[in-house]
């Protein structure tokens, strides 16, 4: 994977909603050294099960529009983090990042070892429980 960018604010972070973004700010300007670089919308797994080239003479494809995409997985020195963005994370992230997880382990096992984040304003009721019992972390801003 080749789309690694220093780590920073920017003036538009790819994929990510507004709540999601400022999220993340938050969390760069309190955590000016938690990465030497981050990638964005980082595209895993399978894409869809039909042709997806829609110009076949440059060999156009929107074949990335059907996969996961992950927010962003930062690297600070030989180590990954992949981090999903929430302004309100439930359950339903735990098992998001997980699945993103398997995918990303398959897909780019140069990636390995890596930790899960969820990163989120607020959390619901048992989630430090049940990341806890999923080795995943979570972040609050």
């Amino acid at each position: 994977m080749d789309d690694w960018i220093p780590y920073g604010l920017l003036h538009r972070y790819p994929h990510m909603g507004t709540d999601d973004a400022e999220v993340w700010e938050r969390f760069v300007r309190a955590n000016p050294t938690a990465f030497d670089v981050v990638a964005y919308d980082v595209a895993v797994g399978a894409s869809a099960p039909f042709d997806t080239v829609v110009n076949p003479s440059t060999g156009g494809s929107v074949a990335r529009i059907y996969q996961r995409r992950i927010d962003l997985i930062g690297r600070k020195g030989g180590k990954h983090t992949l981090v999903e963005v929430k302004k309100y994370a439930s359950t339903g992230a735990l098992g998001q990042i997980e699945g993103y997880a398997l995918l990303l382990k398959r897909d780019h096992p140069e990636m390995l070892p890596l930790s899960l984040v969820v990163l989120a304003a607020s959390f619901a009721p048992e989630m430090a429980y049940l990341a806890k019992e999923k080795g995943i972390t979570l972040l609050t801003v």
